[in-house]
């Protein structure tokens, strides 16, 4: 798995890198794919009616989950598929897990419809890490759900939704309510923007209950924003703030494993479910 050093033709010695492939059948219904692998990942599947390629993590992205899973729902048209899983281990020893499972939430299956991001068969995924496409313009606030809101970290993916859910602590998988959201970024620590205009009422550095760096928005009528995990913070209690100012940068303070941001909702002190709100598609 390692190399001579100074034997450029492969991979340095301690690196390795693997790519699995196995067929599945798809019911077009949404699927929950769970990854527990640290150094870089990639999920991908192949129509094998329409040789039509789906990126289940973002293109030309390599994600990392550490030891705690990565979660992502995808939606996948009803057909044989050829499941491709990339990975590859920088040092030491892997330990690495793939799965996936129907959504406990289901929408409408989707049968024949082309995904986000289908590519063309001729356009292949290299096993090693090749830089990130570069975004385009931003959707406005007019294309969300509403306008007084916005997302606050656009080109990312959703990696854990609100709610029930289970997952690795460390030692073993256990269940438990997920209060918000959270949006993977991989190796990328980006700005991060305030969702809706309102005041900065708290702008904490430290542990904050496992929270880690945190930022909190006061919007009126009892809305409430939470960032959490930021590696830096950008605002000061009693800044005001709209949905094109820079609040902070996404990091891995508190109780995390990787680089995310987990954002949270409250209305009159109680968690809701920020898709409610805001459109992270």
């Amino acid at each position: 798995m390692g190399a001579a050093n100074g034997d450029a033709n492969r991979l340095p010695v301690d690196y390795f890198a693997v790519r699995a492939t196995t067929q599945v059948e798809f019911d077009g219904t949404s699927h929950l794919f769970r990854v527990n692998g640290d150094d870089g990942f990639q999920i991908l599947a192949k129509h094998k009616g329409t040789n039509e390629q789906y990126f289940i993590t973002p293109e030309k992205q390599w994600i990392q989950a550490f030891d705690a899973p990565y979660e992502v729902e995808y939606t996948l048209p009803a057909g044989q598929y050829d499941l491709t899983f990339n990975y590859y281990e920088a040092t030491e020893a892997a330990n690495l897990d793939f799965s996936w499972q129907k959504s406990a939430i289901q929408p409408d299956p989707i049968s024949s419809s082309p995904s986000p991001n289908p590519t063309s068969s001729n356009q292949s995924s290299s096993p090693f890490p090749s830089p990130s496409p570069a975004p385009s313009d931003k959707p406005s606030s007019s294309q969300m759900g509403s306008s007084l809101w916005d997302n606050p970290l656009y080109y990312y993916p959703l990696t854990s939704k609100y709610g029930q859910r289970t997952y690795w602590n460390g030692s073993q998988w256990v269940s438990g309510f997920h209060r918000g959201i959270d949006i993977g970024t991989g190796d990328e620590t980006p700005a991060v923007e305030a969702a809706r205009k309102g005041t900065v009422t708290e702008a904490a550095i430290g542990w904050n209950g496992g929270y880690g760096n945190l930022v909190t928005i006061d919007h009126g009528d009892g809305l409430e924003t939470r960032y959490a995990h930021l590696s830096s913070i950008a605002v000061k209690v009693g800044d005001r703030v709209d949905t094109s100012t820079v609040i902070g940068s996404v990091g891995s303070t508190g109780n995390s494993t990787g680089n995310h941001l987990h954002f949270e909702i409250r209305v009159d002190g109680e968690d809701k479910n920020p898709e409610e709100f805001i459109s992270f598609a």
